[in-house]
């Protein structure tokens, strides 16, 4: 049985025309919500048609019909900046810095970072659904503790050496110390095994292994990871997200990674011929693609006996 990766890939953006605030709203302390200041109104329709003229005819957002379905909004704000919020219309964090209504880049600067968040979101979304599957459930991932002793080089402490979480439901590191990061394999196969760190600057790492294409794990056998997360720019607290990938075959997970908001997408697929590509990896392919072949990926993402994932959430927070 194959299950198919089923994941959109075309996003929906909705440019939000918000109301001129009435001269009774003006003389609120604040402004309701959804409302401009008349200078920032009268600049509102101008600057939303610039970012539709810069979307492209087949990339990665498109402009959504109807407010059904939106992935995006984009709008202006009352400091005379664009905003990308997600579907609810909460502004998405960590996105910097400020694009000014008159800077000519900044229409297609909001197009890139849209395409940005979209490959994001796709491999965030990345799962196998078959609960049927032998791998199903057999991969094991967790946070053990925290270490402020930890160095480069020392033996791995047992996990009752490690500072335990509070709560360990919402597990917090301070920066610069060290997490563990547990892996166990409790099926009955060898897995190659990659995990994927989706940081708060919206980029995507491979951090194990961090050199080799992935890691081999014995069936029963455990991998602890020390890692060292650090918080920089802004901000008391972020959350990241790491992603663990067990396969039974051989997959390059590396066309995956994506670098920080705003620095250019590469391809890391390169001019590897998709024959040959295994299954999982034309699904990667498809999302490092510079434009997409399909609105939806439907293609096999490898029999789904022989892969699955699972993701941890770690919040990182200042001394």
């Amino acid at each position: 049985m194959q299950i198919s990766a089923s994941l959109n890939l075309v996003r929906q953006v909705f440019l939000d025309s918000q109301a001129a605030a009435t001269p009774e709203a003006l003389a609120l302390p604040h402004l309701p919500p959804h409302t401009l200041l008349p200078e920032i109104f009268e600049r509102q329709a101008a600057a939303l048609a610039a970012v539709q003229a810069a979307l492209p005819e087949k990339g990665w957002v498109e402009l959504a019909e109807d407010t059904a379905g939106i992935d995006y909004i984009v709008s202006v704000n009352n400091a005379g900046e664009y905003e990308i919020s997600d579907s609810s219309g909460i502004p998405f964090k960590n996105i910097q810095p400020a694009l000014k209504l008159g800077d000519p880049d900044a229409p297609a600067l909001i197009v890139n970072r849209l395409t940005h968040l979209a490959k994001y979101q796709t491999t965030s979304e990345l799962d196998n659904a078959d609960t049927d599957s032998p791998l199903s459930g057999k991969l094991t991932v967790e946070w053990l503790g925290t270490s402020d002793r930890f160095e480069t080089g020392d033996v791995i402490p047992p996990k009752a050496q490690l500072t335990p979480f509070a709560d360990p439901n919402r597990p917090v590191v301070k920066g610069n110390d060290y997490v563990f990061l547990s892996i166990r394999n409790d099926s009955q196969k060898v897995l190659n095994v990659v995990a994927l760190n989706l940081a708060a600057d919206w980029s995507i790492e491979q951090i194990l292994p961090a050199t080799e294409l992935f890691l081999t794990l014995e069936p029963g056998r455990t991998k602890v990871v020390p890692l060292r997360p650090m918080l920089e720019g802004e901000g008391d607290a972020v959350e990241n997200v790491v992603k663990v990938f067990a396969t039974v075959d051989q997959a390059n997970f590396r066309p995956l990674e994506l670098p920080s908001l705003d620095q250019p997408l590469i391809s890391k697929t390169g001019t590897r011929s998709l024959q040959s590509l295994s299954p999982l990896e034309t699904l990667f392919a498809a999302i490092d693609d510079e434009q997409p072949k399909t609105r939806k990926l439907t293609v096999a993402a490898s029999p789904s006996t022989e892969w699955t994932t699972k993701q941890v959430t770690l919040t990182i927070k200042r001394q």
